[in-house]
């Protein structure tokens, strides 16, 4: 759509401004075409994820901050084993058997995300799986849904779901000065106008 390659445009011309490899954004103050809202999930604001995370308690909160470091699905964060992390590196490994697209990718890892691995790591009776499940649930997926959907709901958060956590790995990555390309690395999309369209916002 229109609107999703000028989101597209704006974004890179964002992160160039940002990185001083331009003055100014030169589309800055372009309105968007109006248009229907949709059902598509939103990302966090940095209040809402502080809110989130104090109110998550211990055994939920680690997998949110996961989802938050690395971007990863929820089909590959339920499937990560201990030997995909490499500490010594600072990546988290993707198997091409869990990756949606079948192909490995490697995911730098946060401080954030080194220090929660660690405690995680330190934990005792631990499985070969990082999670195998989450709080009192043995159903990572179900879990996973069921403790969002309470904690969300006493918070008073709308519009978001689990796939926001995704999002919001995008939206700060790159307003972090992380590349578009880089980006599209960690998340594993095919090129990174996916990226900049479905997931990044100014």
């Amino acid at each position: 759509s229109v609107n999703g390659k000028l989101k597209a445009l704006l974004q890179c011309l964002n992160w160039a401004k940002r990185n001083k490899l331009i003055p100014s954004n030169p589309l800055e103050g372009v309105q968007l075409l109006p248009e229907h809202v949709c059902s598509r999930s939103r990302s966090f604001s940095d209040e809402e994820i502080e809110r989130l995370l104090t109110a998550s308690p211990s055994g939920v909160r680690e997998v949110w901050e996961m989802f938050l470091e690395t971007g990863m699905r929820k089909g590959e964060l339920a499937s990560l084993r201990w030997r995909d992390v490499d500490f010594t590196n600072g990546k988290v490994v993707v198997r091409p058997d869990v990756s949606k697209n079948h192909k490995e990718r490697r995911i730098p890892l946060s401080p954030r995300a080194v220090d929660v691995l660690r405690r995680l790591n330190g934990a005792p009776q631990i499985g070969d799986l990082v999670f195998d499940g989450i709080g009192s649930w043995k159903s990572f997926y179900e879990g996973c849904y069921k403790e969002l959907r309470k904690t969300c709901s006493a918070l008073e958060l709308d519009g978001v779901d689990v796939h926001s956590f995704r999002r919001t790995y995008a939206v700060r990555a790159l307003r972090n000065g992380m590349s578009p390309a880089d980006v599209q690395k960690a998340l594993g999309h095919a090129t990174a106008k996916m990226t900049l369209e479905v997931y990044a916002q100014s």
